[in-house]
């Protein structure tokens, strides 16, 4: 069987960024926080990955408002963070990876 010869791929340096091209550094961002976050709170609660979804309430994994706060200060060790000057209520997985993706934007806005 032949095969098809290679096509040339013309790259145009001067083209602006698509849209998702664009989003993307801050997509892989959130999905690396979010992964950590949830081998986080697997580690720490003992809890199975699968339940760790997004959406998943903090409560409803059994995980009360003390050691919430009790693992906001792990996340504050492990990103280099000042989770208290600003708090926002976390209820969900997705919020406490909201919290800290904003608080990782802010740090780096600052350092620059």
């Amino acid at each position: 069987m032949r095969r098809p010869a290679p096509v040339a791929c013309k790259i145009r340096p001067l083209a602006p960024p698509t849209c998702f091209q664009r989003f993307l550094p801050h997509l892989l961002y959130a999905m690396t926080t979010l992964s950590t976050v949830q081998e986080m709170l697997a580690a720490e609660f003992d809890l199975a990955a699968e339940r760790l979804q997004p959406d998943a309430k903090l409560v409803d994994l059994g995980v009360d408002s003390l050691a919430t706060i009790e693992f906001l200060f792990k996340l504050e060790e492990r990103f280099g963070l000042d989770l208290n000057s600003d708090p926002a209520p976390v209820d969900t997985v997705a919020d406490i990876v909201s919290e800290v993706d904003r608080l990782l934007a802010a740090k780096a806005a600052t350092a620059a």
